[in-house]
């Protein structure tokens, strides 16, 4: 699968082979540099391992309660946000896998 996104391109594989052949074959013809794994894009962090990842928008999250002076507030979240946000984050690794 390949996502291209302006000047970025994120690829993910079904093997480590095909990810080489990938990104040799796109480095022959475009000039481009490989950064590695995926740490942030489009306001959500990536944190991955080889068992698991873990996407977050904590970052984007705290820009804007410092925009809108938000700090003196506290977050509450509810078994409700949790499950929803768990589902949210299970359909999307499911589909980047």
């Amino acid at each position: 699968m390949v996502y291209l996104y302006v000047d970025d391109l994120i690829y993910t594989r079904t093997s480590k082979d095909m990810v080489a052949e990938f990104k040799d074959a796109m480095m022959k013809e475009f000039k481009m540099s490989d950064l590695g794994l995926m740490r942030y894009f489009i306001s959500i962090q990536m944190k991955q391992s080889p068992r698991k990842n873990f996407i977050s928008q904590e970052k984007y999250v705290a820009n804007l309660f410092k925009k809108f002076d938000l700090s003196k507030y506290k977050l509450v979240t509810s078994q409700i946000q949790q499950m929803r946000s768990y589902n949210i984050m299970m359909v999307l690794l499911k589909w980047i896998q």
